[in-house]
């Protein structure tokens, strides 16, 4: 892979609810025969999988959206992730190097189910995510992320910092090449309004 960026914006939702935006560019520099097939696995908890929905899917700059069909099945050894939605069949491209992928979705969950977890199927030269806390929720809730990855130290320690300095907006870099495998967790939590500092 040439790129992953995936940017995640967390908006207020109805009830109570936040609802996730997540657009994913991937720009893929080869595919063997046997992977040239685009698909989506989401695994996600009740409410998440109820809600899903992919609202553009383009590859090459061709409209896809229309040929993604899901299915959505019970998937019990997942933990609190108890579903997945996944696309019924793979959609087959060209061999038409690079193959730029643009996945658009969302979905409603509640404030203490956020949670995402990525990780690289490739190798990837340039691994990008930002994640934005909009409609204010910045003043009630922070980012917690964190990588994996044989050359995350170097960038973990800077997240702390990074969040507090970019209030509401959190961003992983690797931008040397990544192993498979390598990639990302992300959940937000409550600021503790009446917390005392101590220097």
């Amino acid at each position: 892979m040439n790129l992953f960026h995936r940017t995640t914006k967390i908006r207020k939702g109805m009830n109570g609810l936040l609802r996730i935006e997540i657009s994913d560019q991937i720009e893929y520099r080869y595919l063997d025969h046997e992977h040239r097939g685009i698909g989506k696995r989401f695994y996600a908890t009740p409410r998440q999988a109820e809600t899903y929905r992919l609202h553009k899917l383009l590859i090459n700059n061709k409209d896809y959206t229309s040929d993604f069909k899901f299915k959505r099945f019970a998937n019990s050894n997942r933990g609190k992730m108890s579903y997945c939605v996944q696309s019924e069949y793979s959609i087959m491209v060209d061999e038409q190097y690079p193959i730029n992928v643009y996945f658009w979705s969302s979905y409603e969950c509640a404030p203490e189910e956020f949670f995402q977890s990525y990780g690289l199927p490739y190798p990837c030269k340039a691994f990008m995510v930002d994640i934005f806390l909009l409609d204010n929720l910045e003043e009630e809730f922070d980012i917690i992320a964190s990588t994996n990855s044989v050359f995350s130290k170097n960038h973990a320690d800077s997240f702390e910092a990074n969040e507090v300095k970019n209030f509401g907006e959190c961003s992983i870099r690797l931008q040397e090449w990544s192993l498979a495998g390598a990639g990302y967790t992300v959940s937000i939590q409550k600021k503790e309004k009446d917390m005392k500092r101590f220097d």
